[in-house]
């Protein structure tokens, strides 16, 4: 089986270098498209590929930012048409597939049946201190999650069967995906599958904090609706108190994937079994000191002047 890995990032420096050393280590490939960052994402990318890991860095791919699921869909293509793939895992920069068990995540997705859809539930993992440790993989600084989920978020994994026999495509965001005739979704059945997880890092550091939050802010302004929900405690805090404390960081990482606000319960201390040694995992190119007020303003600034355009062009205006 042929496994591949794609992921669509932008202005993920902290922790771009441990997901692809950890998919590269159980994937044949991995596909990354960066979205025009502005931090130093892009290079160190670069480098990872000159390393020799098996990134294939495809930035011809991206479409215009309103259509980012487009170009996820077009990178899952890619893997089947041109590299043979088998089976396609679309993550996000802050989502890491793990066994509960601590097993090596290949052997349970070499078990997949490519005529099913696989859905693995992701468990959200919360903000307890600053990274410092240049070398040290990401997730191993955030040993605790929430206690539950609420709602409970899937990913899905697609074989080449369903892209291929019932042209498949990613619904927006990866957590699902349809056939393109309706009539063929009894064909293609569907598995909540566990023990697999996904880990999901969503907040991990002050920085990224401030960075998500402002960005959620200014993109609710276009989407409207219920969009957005999860970063407005963190935008009025920041407006309240000019920043976040270690501890408002620690609770907007908790509840930033609850539905109405709420705090999923105390974390609970459960780290992620990992198959991988920290050897192997050993970062060699991030640098947690270049997350500072210089970057963080020109990621805010470009992100306020891309979504003034997308409103201008649609003949929409700021209020």
């Amino acid at each position: 089986m042929i496994i591949y890995a794609v992921c669509y990032t932008q202005n993920e420096q902290d922790v771009i270098e441990s997901l692809c050393r950890y998919y590269t280590r159980f994937c044949d490939g991995m596909i990354v498209c960066d979205n025009r960052s502005t931090d130093n994402t892009p290079h160190i990318l670069r480098q990872l590929a000159a390393e020799g890991l098996n990134i294939i860095l495809a930035d011809e791919l991206r479409e215009d930012r309103v259509d980012f699921h487009i170009t996820k869909q077009r990178m899952a293509q890619m893997a089947f048409e041109r590299f043979g793939a088998n089976l396609v895992i679309q993550v996000d920069a802050d989502e890491f597939l793990f066994c509960a068990d601590g097993t090596n995540p290949r052997y349970m997705l070499e078990t997949f049946n490519p005529s099913v859809e696989y859905r693995i539930p992701w468990r959200s993992y919360v903000y307890s201190r600053e990274p410092d440790d240049n070398t040290r993989f990401l997730p191993d600084y955030f040993p605790q999650r929430a206690s539950e989920e609420y709602p409970q978020f899937y990913k899905t994994v697609m074989s080449d069967m369903c892209f291929r026999d019932y042209g498949c495509y990613y619904t927006e965001g990866g957590h699902a995906f349809e056939p393109r005739d309706a009539a063929h979704r009894q064909y293609v059945p569907v598995e909540h599958k566990w023990p697999m997880f996904y880990a999901h890092y969503p907040i991990r550091s002050r920085y990224q904090a401030i960075f998500r939050a402002v960005r959620g802010g200014l993109e609710a302004l276009e989407l409207h609706g219920n969009q957005g929900y999860q970063h407005n405690w963190a935008i009025e805090k920041i407006m309240q108190t000019g920043g976040l404390s270690a501890e408002d960081v620690a609770k907007y990482s908790l509840t930033y994937t609850a539905g109405d606000y709420r705090a999923t319960g105390e974390p609970v201390f459960d780290p992620p079994k990992c198959f991988f040694s920290s050897e192997a995992l050993r970062l060699r190119y991030t640098d947690y000191r270049l997350e500072n007020e210089a970057t963080l303003l020109r990621a805010v600034v470009k992100k306020a002047y891309e979504i003034t355009g997308d409103l201008v062009k649609h003949g929409r205006h700021l209020t």
